[in-house]
Parts: C-alpha cells; structure tokens; sequence
C-alpha cells in the first residue's frame, strides 16, 4: 500500500507538470505569433496562415493537447450552455465532430492482442485506417468472416492510468476552485466533476457499452422511428467493441438530409419522442446526444451510437 501511495503520487507529480507544461507552451506559443517579430517571419504567408486565433480556438487546441479526460469534459461542456458563453460552446463542438488519432499500427497490435489472434482470422477484410477518432477509442471498419459489415471500436492504449490520475487533479481543482470562488456553489462544481469521473470510468468498459446498447433495444423496441446497431457480444472485450456498420446522415448536415428527401420536421419530432419515452418511460437516456453520436436512417429514422455514457 505504502509504495502503490508512492507511485500514485509520483504519476500524480508527473502529470501536474505536463499539464503545467502544455499549457504554458500553448499560452507561449500564442503570444509569439501575435508579435511583430512573427509577423516580419511570416510576411510571405498567406493572411489565412498568419491569422490569430481566437481565444475559444486557444482553449480548444489546449484542450486537445491536454489528452483524452479533457477532451471528453470538453465535449460535454459545448452541450452546457448553463456553464459556458456561446462563443466557446461553437468551438468546443468542434471536439466532438473528431479527436487527434493514435497511430493505426499501434490499434492493430490492440485488436489482435484482445481477440487473440492475427485479424485475417476473424475478419475477412480489415480497412486499416481510422474513420473516426474519439476521446477514448479510435473507430475502423472491417467484414467479419461471416460477411458482415462491422466497426471495430478499440480503446487508446495507456489511457485507463491517465485518467484516473486526470480526473483526481480535477477534482483537486475543482474543489479549490469552490472554496475560493463562492459563487461557483450554484453551479455544483463538485458534484459535476463527481459525475463525470463516474461516467468516464464506466465509459472505459466496452463491456458496459454493450450491455447498454443490448438494453436499449429491448426498452425501445416497440419504437419504429428507433434503432440501435448489432452489438457481437463474442468478439467484444473490455477494451474493444465490434458493432454492425450503420450508413447514415448526420442530424446536422441538413442540406443533405433535404437533398435525399427527408423531412426534418418528422425528424426533430422523432426525436423528441424517443428521448422523452427514455427518460420519462423508462428512466435510463443516452446521457451524450451530440450529432457525432446520430445518424438518420431512411423512414427518418433515428440511429443513437456511443452509448458509453448512459
């Protein structure tokens, strides 16, 4: 116990100082290009590369810098307006639509060592480039020798020890930040860094994300303008995730939608009726609604993915 504490501790140190180093190297960096001296270097440059970053664009970029716990608490915040100003809810959207990718090499080792063996025995093709990044795995695309279309959902290695120490420097903070700022008591500073550690830990399951989507399917089955993807609960593990593929509209591309004749209006009410039976029927909701997580399906219907926070 006594050398676990002093590990913690030292895990804890070393991640302070990368915090503290990430941030002062972005707060430098944004400086600089504001100086006169940048601008003389840059003066053959486009206006678009010499541009200045807003301050929302600096708190983004930080936040991608800072890793997966902050990008994760990112992307809830630009669904809280209550928390913070319009502006910084825009930019931090952009979190959502995509998170930087880990090297792919690296997620084939992953899927291989969690299925236990080389991937051309349980896929028949594996596309071996990311379509989608997220704060805690990254997404690929493959046809399981049975000949279905799936996605493969693997988790960022090392992230489970980064997090844990992430989310106990914020709740340090957080906690700092109530006793010197009383004001901040209304908005329960506390209790929402609490919740969100503990729906990033369970978010850390894949095995809990199955079990939620398998859920919702039953709870929703009687709802046509519904649909949750396959799960292949022999295939998934704690650490990765095998899902039927779904081909599907963003609920934010609306010209699209409008293009291949969906109507918008049935979509929005479709919505709000299965969001509303989740939460007042059956009191469980898909807690992470944003429209990187919604595809709309013909008959506007409408397909929920990500269901790690519930």
């Amino acid at each position: 116990m006594f050398f676990r504490n002093i590990r913690l501790s030292y895990l804890k140190l070393l991640r302070v100082l990368e915090i503290i180093w990430l941030v002062l190297t972005n707060v430098i960096s944004d400086w600089f290009t504001d100086t006169r001296i940048y601008r003389l270097f840059r003066r053959a440059k486009s206006k678009e590369e010499v541009h200045r970053r807003s301050t929302q664009a600096r708190i983004r970029a930080m936040i991608e810098d800072l890793g997966p716990t902050f990008v994760k608490f990112g992307q809830i915040l630009a669904d809280r307006p209550d928390l913070v100003s319009e502006k910084l809810r825009r930019e931090l959207k952009k979190l959502q639509a995509a998170a930087r990718p880990f090297d792919n090499d690296i997620a084939m080792q992953l899927v291989e060592e969690e299925l236990g063996g080389p991937i051309d025995v349980f896929f028949e093709s594996f596309h071996p480039t990311c379509i989608a990044s997220a704060s805690i795995g990254q997404v690929y695309t493959g046809i399981l020798r049975s000949g279905e279309s799936v996605v493969i959902k693997i988790q960022r290695p090392g992230i489970y020890s980064k997090i844990k120490i992430d989310l106990i420097l914020m709740k340090v903070l957080a906690s700092k930040l109530a006793r010197a700022y009383p004001e901040l008591a209304s908005l329960n500073i506390l209790s929402f860094v609490d919740e969100f550690g503990e729906l990033v830990m369970k978010e850390m399951n894949y095995h809990h994300e199955a079990n939620n989507i398998l859920r919702f399917k039953d709870l929703m089955k009687d709802e046509p303008s519904f649909y949750a993807p396959k799960v292949y609960n022999e295939f998934t593990t704690k650490r990765i995730l095998i899902m039927e593929k779904i081909t599907g509209i963003a609920p934010d591309e609306t010209t699209k939608l409008l293009e291949q004749g969906y109507d918008l209006n049935q979509i929005a009410l479709n919505g709000c009726n299965i969001i509303l039976k989740m939460i007042l029927r059956h009191g469980v909701f898909h807690a992470d609604p944003h429209p990187g997580n919604i595809f709309i399906l013909p008959g506007n219907r409408i397909c929920f993915i990500d269901y790690g926070m519930v």
